[in-house]
């Protein structure tokens, strides 16, 4: 496992990896089993502050509070992450769906939504 602290690859495994709570760093939101070669990256508003840019508005994006995404690959894993926290819930979840990728994302107004977690 390299873990890079917003981004993990995977090289063997399994592995149980928790999702932590944007706003309660005690709180667990789910655990993905990772085998293999995956690739899990997290974007979120909570260690950095507000510093995900959404480029239509040049300013914060705001839709998210935390995204988490499982791929097999560890660049579009953190790209898809990035993307999906600006494009916001029910679009980045669209996206996942249409990617068939593992996603957990966390809206700005604490609802969660998932896709093959």
């Amino acid at each position: 496992m390299i873990d890079m602290r917003s981004s993990i690859a995977i090289l063997g495994g399994p592995f149980k990896i928790g999702i932590r709570h944007p706003r309660n760093k005690n709180e667990i939101l789910g655990i993905i089993t990772a085998n293999g070669v995956d690739a899990i990256s997290t974007s979120g508003d909570y260690e950095q502050g507000p510093h995900i840019i959404d480029p239509k508005t040049k300013k914060p994006a705001v839709l998210c509070q935390s995204v988490t995404v499982v791929t097999d690959n560890a660049g579009m894993a953190d790209a898809l992450s990035t993307g999906i926290f600006v494009l916001g819930p029910k679009r980045g979840l669209d996206l996942a769906k249409k990617l068939n990728i593992r996603v957990l994302i966390v809206a700005s107004d604490g609802k969660i939504y998932s896709h093959n977690l």
